[in-house]
Protein backbone atom coordinates (compact mmCIF):
# COMPACT_ATOMS: atom_id res chain seq x y z
CA UNK A 1 0.00 0.00 0.00
CA UNK A 2 2.90 2.31 0.80
CA UNK A 3 4.48 1.55 -2.56
CA UNK A 4 1.30 2.62 -4.29
CA UNK A 5 1.15 5.89 -2.38
CA UNK A 6 4.79 6.58 -3.17
CA UNK A 7 4.19 5.76 -6.81
CA UNK A 8 1.08 7.92 -7.02
CA UNK A 9 2.75 10.83 -5.31
CA UNK A 10 5.87 10.67 -7.38
CA UNK A 11 6.62 13.46 -9.86
CA UNK A 12 7.08 10.98 -12.68
CA UNK A 13 3.43 9.98 -12.62
CA UNK A 14 2.34 13.61 -12.68
CA UNK A 15 4.65 14.37 -15.53
CA UNK A 16 3.50 11.29 -17.51
CA UNK A 17 -0.14 12.22 -17.08
CA UNK A 18 0.52 15.83 -18.15
CA UNK A 19 2.40 14.72 -21.26
CA UNK A 20 -0.44 12.36 -22.21
CA UNK A 21 -3.02 15.10 -21.73
CA UNK A 22 -1.05 17.63 -23.79
CA UNK A 23 -0.46 15.10 -26.57
CA UNK A 24 -4.17 14.35 -26.65
CA UNK A 25 -5.10 18.03 -26.78
CA UNK A 26 -2.57 18.70 -29.58
CA UNK A 27 -3.91 15.83 -31.59
CA UNK A 28 -7.50 17.11 -31.45
CA UNK A 29 -8.38 19.59 -34.21
CA UNK A 30 -10.63 22.45 -33.31
CA UNK A 31 -13.39 21.34 -35.54
CA UNK A 32 -14.47 17.81 -34.64
CA UNK A 33 -17.56 17.97 -36.71
CA UNK A 34 -15.49 18.02 -39.89
CA UNK A 35 -14.08 14.61 -39.24
CA UNK A 36 -16.05 11.86 -40.77
CA UNK A 37 -17.70 8.91 -39.27
CA UNK A 38 -20.14 8.21 -36.53
CA UNK A 39 -17.86 9.49 -33.75
CA UNK A 40 -17.54 12.82 -35.51
CA UNK A 41 -21.32 13.14 -35.69
CA UNK A 42 -21.57 12.58 -31.92
CA UNK A 43 -18.96 15.25 -31.31
CA UNK A 44 -16.20 12.93 -30.23
CA UNK A 45 -12.60 13.06 -31.35
CA UNK A 46 -11.34 9.52 -31.73
CA UNK A 47 -7.69 10.44 -31.07
CA UNK A 48 -8.63 12.19 -27.84
CA UNK A 49 -10.87 9.26 -26.97
CA UNK A 50 -8.02 6.80 -27.50
CA UNK A 51 -5.68 8.91 -25.33
CA UNK A 52 -8.21 9.06 -22.53
CA UNK A 53 -8.87 5.34 -22.85
CA UNK A 54 -5.12 4.68 -22.64
CA UNK A 55 -4.81 6.91 -19.52
CA UNK A 56 -7.82 5.17 -17.94
CA UNK A 57 -6.22 1.79 -18.65
CA UNK A 58 -2.93 2.85 -17.02
CA UNK A 59 -4.72 4.22 -13.93
CA UNK A 60 -6.88 1.09 -13.80
CA UNK A 61 -3.75 -1.10 -14.04
CA UNK A 62 -2.02 0.89 -11.28
CA UNK A 63 -5.10 0.74 -9.06
CA UNK A 64 -5.53 -2.97 -9.76
CA UNK A 65 -1.90 -3.85 -9.04
CA UNK A 66 -1.27 -1.69 -5.95
CA UNK A 67 -4.73 -0.97 -4.48
CA UNK A 68 -7.40 -3.50 -5.40
CA UNK A 69 -5.25 -6.65 -5.16
CA UNK A 70 -3.73 -5.86 -1.72
CA UNK A 71 -7.09 -4.53 -0.52
CA UNK A 72 -8.88 -7.67 -1.70
CA UNK A 73 -6.20 -9.86 -0.07
CA UNK A 74 -6.57 -7.88 3.17
CA UNK A 75 -10.36 -8.14 3.01
CA UNK A 76 -10.15 -11.85 2.23
CA UNK A 77 -7.75 -12.41 5.13
CA UNK A 78 -10.03 -10.40 7.41
CA UNK A 79 -13.07 -12.34 6.17
CA UNK A 80 -11.28 -15.63 6.87
CA UNK A 81 -10.26 -14.39 10.31
CA UNK A 82 -13.83 -13.31 11.12
CA UNK A 83 -15.20 -16.61 9.78
CA UNK A 84 -12.67 -18.54 11.87
CA UNK A 85 -13.62 -16.47 14.93
CA UNK A 86 -17.31 -17.19 14.32
CA UNK A 87 -16.56 -20.91 13.84
CA UNK A 88 -14.51 -20.91 17.03
CA UNK A 89 -17.33 -19.13 18.85
CA UNK A 90 -19.79 -21.75 17.60
CA UNK A 91 -17.44 -24.53 18.74
CA UNK A 92 -17.09 -22.90 22.16
CA UNK A 93 -20.86 -22.50 22.34
CA UNK A 94 -21.36 -26.16 21.42
CA UNK A 95 -18.71 -27.27 23.92
CA UNK A 96 -20.33 -25.08 26.59
CA UNK A 97 -23.70 -26.67 25.86
CA UNK A 98 -22.13 -30.14 26.06
CA UNK A 99 -20.41 -29.20 29.31
CA UNK A 100 -23.67 -27.94 30.78
CA UNK A 101 -25.41 -31.14 29.71
CA UNK A 102 -22.59 -33.21 31.22
CA UNK A 103 -22.73 -31.16 34.42
CA UNK A 104 -26.51 -31.64 34.63
CA UNK A 105 -26.06 -35.39 34.08
CA UNK A 106 -23.38 -35.59 36.78
CA UNK A 107 -25.58 -33.66 39.23
CA UNK A 108 -28.51 -35.94 38.38
CA UNK A 109 -26.40 -39.05 38.95
CA UNK A 110 -25.04 -37.63 42.21
CA UNK A 111 -28.59 -36.95 43.45
CA UNK A 112 -29.67 -40.43 42.44
CA UNK A 113 -26.68 -42.00 44.22
CA UNK A 114 -27.41 -39.86 47.29
CA UNK A 115 -31.03 -41.03 47.30
CA UNK A 116 -29.91 -44.66 46.82
CA UNK A 117 -27.41 -44.37 49.68
CA UNK A 118 -30.03 -42.73 51.90
CA UNK A 119 -32.60 -45.41 51.07
CA UNK A 120 -30.04 -48.16 51.67
CA UNK A 121 -29.02 -46.58 54.98
CA UNK A 122 -32.67 -46.40 56.07
CA UNK A 123 -33.20 -50.04 55.11
CA UNK A 124 -30.03 -51.07 56.94
CA UNK A 125 -31.04 -49.10 60.02
CA UNK A 126 -34.52 -50.67 59.96
CA UNK A 127 -33.03 -54.16 59.62
CA UNK A 128 -30.58 -53.51 62.47
CA UNK A 129 -33.40 -52.13 64.64
CA UNK A 130 -35.54 -55.20 63.93
CA UNK A 131 -32.57 -57.47 64.59
CA UNK A 132 -31.82 -55.72 67.90
CA UNK A 133 -35.50 -55.96 68.91
CA UNK A 134 -35.56 -59.65 67.99
CA UNK A 135 -32.39 -60.28 70.02
CA UNK A 136 -33.82 -58.32 72.95
CA UNK A 137 -37.05 -60.35 72.79
CA UNK A 138 -35.08 -63.57 72.67
CA UNK A 139 -32.94 -62.54 75.62
CA UNK A 140 -36.01 -61.40 77.54
CA UNK A 141 -37.80 -64.66 76.80
CA UNK A 142 -34.69 -66.60 77.77
CA UNK A 143 -34.37 -64.67 81.04
CA UNK A 144 -38.09 -65.18 81.76
CA UNK A 145 -37.75 -68.89 81.06
CA UNK A 146 -34.72 -69.12 83.28
CA UNK A 147 -36.55 -67.17 86.00
CA UNK A 148 -39.61 -69.43 85.65
CA UNK A 149 -37.40 -72.49 85.77
CA UNK A 150 -35.59 -71.10 88.82
CA UNK A 151 -38.95 -70.27 90.44
CA UNK A 152 -40.16 -73.77 89.67
CA UNK A 153 -36.99 -75.25 91.14
CA UNK A 154 -37.36 -73.01 94.23
CA UNK A 155 -41.03 -73.93 94.50
CA UNK A 156 -40.20 -77.63 94.27
CA UNK A 157 -37.46 -77.21 96.86
CA UNK A 158 -39.84 -75.36 99.20
CA UNK A 159 -42.53 -77.97 98.63
CA UNK A 160 -40.05 -80.75 99.31
CA UNK A 161 -38.89 -79.02 102.46
CA UNK A 162 -42.52 -78.48 103.50
CA UNK A 163 -43.33 -82.11 102.81
CA UNK A 164 -40.27 -83.19 104.74
CA UNK A 165 -41.31 -81.00 107.65
CA UNK A 166 -44.93 -82.18 107.49
CA UNK A 167 -43.75 -85.77 107.35
CA UNK A 168 -41.48 -85.14 110.26
CA UNK A 169 -44.32 -83.52 112.20
CA UNK A 170 -46.64 -86.34 111.35
CA UNK A 171 -44.03 -88.79 112.56
CA UNK A 172 -43.60 -86.81 115.76
CA UNK A 173 -47.30 -86.46 116.25
CA UNK A 174 -47.80 -90.12 115.60
CA UNK A 175 -45.11 -90.99 118.11
CA UNK A 176 -46.80 -88.85 120.71
CA UNK A 177 -50.21 -90.31 119.98
CA UNK A 178 -48.88 -93.82 120.15
CA UNK A 179 -47.05 -93.14 123.36
CA UNK A 180 -50.07 -91.99 125.15
CA UNK A 181 -53.62 -92.66 124.63
CA UNK A 182 -55.36 -89.44 124.51
CA UNK A 183 -58.87 -88.36 124.59
CA UNK A 184 -60.46 -86.34 121.84
CA UNK A 185 -59.51 -83.03 123.41
CA UNK A 186 -55.89 -84.04 123.58
CA UNK A 187 -56.04 -85.09 119.94
CA UNK A 188 -57.31 -81.69 118.96
CA UNK A 189 -54.61 -79.95 120.90
CA UNK A 190 -51.93 -82.07 119.24
CA UNK A 191 -53.26 -81.31 115.75
CA UNK A 192 -53.41 -77.59 116.55
CA UNK A 193 -49.82 -77.60 117.73
CA UNK A 194 -48.71 -79.47 114.63
CA UNK A 195 -50.45 -76.94 112.39
CA UNK A 196 -48.93 -74.00 114.25
CA UNK A 197 -45.46 -75.46 113.90
CA UNK A 198 -45.96 -75.82 110.11
CA UNK A 199 -46.97 -72.21 109.63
Amino acid sequence: MMDLLQFLSSAELSQTLQEAASAASDAVPSDTAQEGGALGMLGLNWKLFLGQLFNFGIILLILWKWVFTPLSKTLEARTKKIKKSLDDAEKVKAETAQLRAYKAEVVKQAKQEYENILTQAEKTAQLQREEILAQTRQQTEKLLKEAEQQAEVNKQNIMKQAQDQVAELVVLATEKVIKEKLDSQKDRQLVSEAIKSIT
